[in-house]
This record gives C-alpha cells, sequence and structure tokens, in this order.
C-alpha cells in the first residue's frame, strides 16, 4: 500500500494497481517528495519515518509482498480517506490466468500430486479448469451448509482486502440484510476506481483530492503499465475466454461484487442460458404430476392384451443418487422384465400419505399400475421410500410380499453428489425470490440432504416391517467396479434368467455437471467422522457390505 499526506491506497492485485503505484510516486517524486519503502509486522506496533507534504511511504508486510489491506493500515494513518483500484471479475480472471503465477509457484492451488490427479495435464489449464480450480483451494471461507453458494475467490479477495471486519463477513455474506449495508458500512471511506476508466477515475478523484490540473493531465494522458510476464496481449478482450456457462458460473460466484458495483450489471449482460447455480427466470421443466399428487387410474393407459395386473414384483426404495436410474435401466433391458403401465422409474406413490394410511381403494389404485405377460415381471424404484417419513411403512401394508431393491454409497460421496443435484435441478426449479431461496437452502437443502444419506436406522426399522429374505443391498462402488456380477446377482434375486448380460451395462444414466466443487480432505474428514457411528452400525446389520471400497471410513471402526 501507499501512504500520502492526503490519502491511503491499497494495491489489490490484478486491478491495474501497478499503474496507480507507479503515476503517484512520479506525481510526489516530481513535487520534490521522497518515497521510503518500510516493511511492517501486521501483528506488532510499528515505528514509522515522519512524512512530509510531498512524501509517499511504501508499506510492505513482511508476511506478504506489497499487498496489504485495509486491516493492515497503521493505526495513525486510519482514519484517512482510502483509494482502491477493481475491475470486473471476468476481466481480472483472464489477467490472472494470462500472467500463470502457479506456472512460477506450482504448490499456489495446493499439493502438486492432488492437483494432478484431478488435473494430469498440470500445470497447464485451460481457462476454464482455471477459473473452477481457483475457486476449489485457498479460500478463506467456505459455506458448510450450501458449499455451492461459497463466495468466488474475487469476493473473497474484496472482503479481504477493503471490509472493517472481514472474518466476521465471510459467514453473512448469504444474508441479504447484511450484504445491503456493506457499502454504508463497511466500505465507508473508501473511494474505488475501475481499471476500465483507470486514467479518468484516477484522474477526476485526483482533482476532487486537490492536486494540480498539469498534474491531473499527465494522469490522463500516461499510458498503461502491462505486466511483463503476463502472456496476454495488449488491449485483448477477455470475452472469448469465456463460454455461456463458464460465464454463468463466475457470475453466480461473484455476484456481490456484481451487487456493490452495479454498472458492471448494466454494462456486461447476463449470459442467454439459464444457469444450473442461479435461480432461473422460470421453472426449467414441465413438473412430474406424480410429485404433485398420488397416481391416479386415468394415468394409466390401456392394459395391452395378453397382459393382467398385479401387485408389483419389485420396489426400488434406495437411495437416490446412489446408481439407482442406471440400474434401473439394466433391469427394464431384461427380456423378462417390463416397465410399469405409467413407463417411469418412480411412481413416487407412498410420499403423499403422510400419516393417512392407504385405504383399500388407494391400494387398488397401486395394483393398477403394474401389469405383465405371463412370466414377466413388473416394478418400480421410487429411491425416497427408505428414508420418507413412513412410505415403507405404507408399502408394506399394500404389497407385503414384495421384492425389494436397496442401492447404497459411501455417505460422504453421496452427500456431494445430492447436493449437485439439489442445487442444480430442484433448487434452481422453484425459481423462489433471494432471500426465500436462502432460506430454503439453509433449512431444507442440507439438512435433507444430510439425513437422507443415513443408512443404519431406516434399513434397521425396514427389517421390522420387511423379512430380510425380501431384501437385496446394493453397493454402488462394488457395481461401479463389475457391474456384470452384480447386475446377475440382482437377477437371480428376482428370479429371471442371471446369464442375460445387458447392452447398456456401462451406460451413463441422469449425470448433472458437477457444480459442488470436489471436497478437501478436512471437510469429508468431518463429514466422515459424524456418519462413522451410522456407517460402523450398518455394516453390522449388513456384514457383506464392503468397507474397503468407502475409504473415508478406514480405520475408524476399533
Amino acid at each position: 500500500m501507499l501512504v500520502t499526506q492526503k490519502f491511503v491506497y491499497i494495491h489489490k492485485p490484478k486491478t491495474g494497481g501497478t499503474f496507480v503505484s507507479s503515476m503517484l510516486m512520479w506525481l510526489h517524486e516530481e513535487r520534490g517528495g521522497t518515497v521510503t519503502t518500510i516493511r511492517i509486522d501486521p501483528t506488532q506496533p510499528a515505528e514509522l519515518p515522519p512524512l512530509a507534504p510531498n512524501d509517499v511511504l511504501t508499506v510492505m508486510l513482511t508476511t506478504r509482498k506489497q499487498h496489504g489491506a485495509r486491516t493492515h493500515i497503521p493505526a495513525i494513518y486510519r482514519d484517512r480517506p482510502i483509494l482502491a483500484t477493481v475491475r470486473n471479475p471476468y476481466d481480472r480472471y483472464v489477467s490472472q490466468y494470462e500472467f500463470a503465477d502457479w506456472r512460477r509457484y506450482p504448490e499456489l492451488f495446493g499439493p502438486v500430486a492432488d492437483v494432478t490427479r484431478r488435473y494430469p495435464t498440470y500445470p497447464d489449464l485451460t481457462f476454464e479448469q482455471f477459473v473452477y480450480l481457483y475457486n476449489e483451494t485457498l479460500l478463506p471461507y467456505r459455506s458448510a451448509n450450501h458449499p455451492a453458494d461459497t463466495p468466488g475467490r474475487h469476493t473473497q479477495e474484496f472482503v479481504k482486502f477493503f471490509f472493517r471486519h472481514p472474518e466476521a463477513a465471510y459467514p453473512r455474506l448469504l444474508d441479504a440484510t447484511f450484504t445491503a449495508t456493506v457499502p454504508d458500512d463497511e466500505l465507508q471511506g473508501i473511494r474505488f476506481v475501475d481499471q476500465a476508466r483507470l486514467n479518468d477515475e484516477l484522474a477526476e478523484l485526483l482533482t476532487e483530492w486537490g492536486y494540480p490540473a498539469s498534474e491531473v493531465r499527465a494522469v490522463r494522458d500516461a499510458e498503461h503499465i502491462w505486466p511483463g510476464r503476463s502472456r496476454r496481449v495488449p488491449g485483448r478482450a477477455w470475452e472469448p475466454y469465456y463460454t455461456p456457462e463458464l460465464k454463468t458460473f463466475v457470475r453466480h460466484k461473484e455476484r456481490w461484487l456484481f451487487e456493490w458495483f452495479p454498472r458492471w450489471q448494466t454494462e456486461i449482460p447476463m449470459p442467454t442460458i439459464e444457469s444450473p447455480m442461479m435461480p432461473p427466470s422460470r421453472p426449467r421443466a414441465k413438473i412430474n404430476p406424480l410429485m404433485v399428487r398420488p397416481l391416479r387410474a386415468e394415468d394409466l393407459p390401456p392394459v395391452p392384451a395378453g397382459w393382467t395386473t398385479k401387485l408389483p414384483d419389485f420396489v426400488g426404495i434406495a437411495s437416490g443418487k446412489a446408481g439407482t436410474s442406471w440400474w434401473y435401466q439394466l433391469l427394464l433391458a431384461h427380456p423378462a422384465i417390463k416397465p410399469n403401465r405409467r413407463r417411469t422409474k418412480e411412481l413416487c406413490y407412498f410420499y403423499h400419505f403422510g400419516y393417512r394410511a392407504p385405504t383399500a381403494d388407494d391400494a387398488a389404485t397401486y395394483r393398477e399400475a403394474f401389469a405383465a405377460p405371463e412370466g414377466c415381471l413388473c416394478g418400480e424404484w421410487s429411491p425416497g421410500y427408505l428414508h420418507y417419513p413412513l412410505a415403507i411403512d405404507h408399502l408394506a401394508k399394500v404389497a407385503p410380499g414384495v421384492k425389494l431393491l436397496a442401492m447404497v454409497r459411501n455417505p460422504v460421496d453421496r452427500v456431494v453428489s445430492a447436493l449437485n443435484q439439489m442445487l442444480t435441478v430442484r433448487v434452481p426449479f422453484m425459481n423462489l425470490p433471494a432471500e426465500q431461496d436462502a432460506v430454503f437452502r439453509v433449512f431444507n437443502v442440507f439438512p435433507s440432504v444430510i439425513a437422507n444419506s443415513s443408512l443404519h436406522e431406516p434399513f434397521r426399522r425396514l427389517l421390522q416391517l420387511f423379512d430380510r429374505s425380501q431384501l437385496l443391498v446394493l453397493q454402488y462402488e462394488r457395481c461401479s467396479r463389475d457391474p456384470a456380477a452384480q447386475i446377475a446377482t440382482t437377477y437371480e434375486f428376482l428370479g429371471v434368467d442371471a446369464a442375460f448380460v445387458p447392452p447398456n451395462l456401462r451406460d451413463k444414466v441422469n449425470v448433472h455437471p458437477p457444480r459442488v466443487p470436489e471436497l478437501p480432505s478436512t471437510e469429508r474428514r468431518l463429514l466422515a467422522e459424524y456418519f462413522a457411528p451410522d456407517v460402523q452400525a450398518f455394516s453390522k446389520l449388513f456384514p457383506a457390505i464392503d468397507l474397503s471400497l468407502w475409504s473415508d471410513f478406514l480405520g475408524a471402526f476399533r
């Protein structure tokens, strides 16, 4: 940072700060002033040299280079106005990418071995890889309840550099009431200059602060300083670097900056795609009517000739985000297994009764949903039945002899996958206003994802309602490693030809683009510790579960 008699300049990297610092030092030296550089320990009182009217003091931290923050301003200078430079996040990401600091410091994003596991060509990164990696590492703050909404790296740097109380502010950034007060509270006393209009806005501010016209004119006419190590061609626009999806990702992650600098909102139009990270302007797709109300007789097409209706031969009851859509497609690939009359994986029937037990008419309606020719099976797979309150009770009353399928997954991995689906599909579909959206995420999304990833208690209760012989528990990780053997086990359990090999054995089904960053080891460990008692009890209930495939829990049980 630079200190003058009139103001303090805070130099945030890649915002035109080299130009501003150079101009200020030149102007003051032309007046006969002296530029003095000192290093201070921000945790200790500093002895500062006297500052004459035209002098400039360059304050560098012993723990950093030149980029000190507001909280590092020596106490005797904190009453002075603050000058700061900002840059629209799109352009700043490009500037950082072309500067390529990680090539000089390969450990910038963490242990090189960890980074290369995800990006084998590292340190060669595409621009998109750089943006995602930059938002996954070295963040001062991560939102535990909704990690996909963790503020972006630029927003967090902005808070760190310019807020009065940065540490207290991080967890409050998702509070719309707090963020609305930021300009008048946390940023009070700072005058921002936009890098896109650097010469003109700096000149206007220096005029306001009493600098003579000749010096102001020199600032307006000066040429920008381009960093020597940057690969970027001077003047090259930032727009070609972005796909619409990546532009939307940045707009979401740095939305606080766009709120605090509204000019960027008007000057930079939103992408034309609907973001998987933000509530869209309208629902993304027509809702499945079976999620709104129970199945009705009129929802069912005519029964094909030679087919008969019956109770389901099998029902999949668990677990969402554990490969159930894939496994259901493999079931339907078998010539002896037919789709239900709605031709849908999930009938969602038993979600709708709450604490009201299904009547005889309700049971008859459910029975009518299944039909097949002689010797063939028919069923459904609603993966929420196991965890949805009383759904299993209702199923046991309506179809007590049904065979049950359950696919389970490492709870830590399931949490990440389920959060990703919630934040890319369900939350945007709700299309809630900002405050209601935030409440929904905090009080519904995260708690439900955690609760629906538990294993022991739901299965313990299931075995009180159904005989163990009616249940096949599959392990997602084992199915992924050896799908042929596991689908054969499934066919055998259902009583169909287990020698059949489905042609779609390794097809990917229902995959969503990842928006929840890969969890750091510390966060995975926290989730593993939370789920460890549950997993231990579950493994005792089902000893065939191979815990060596759930590496988060290796060595967790003594």
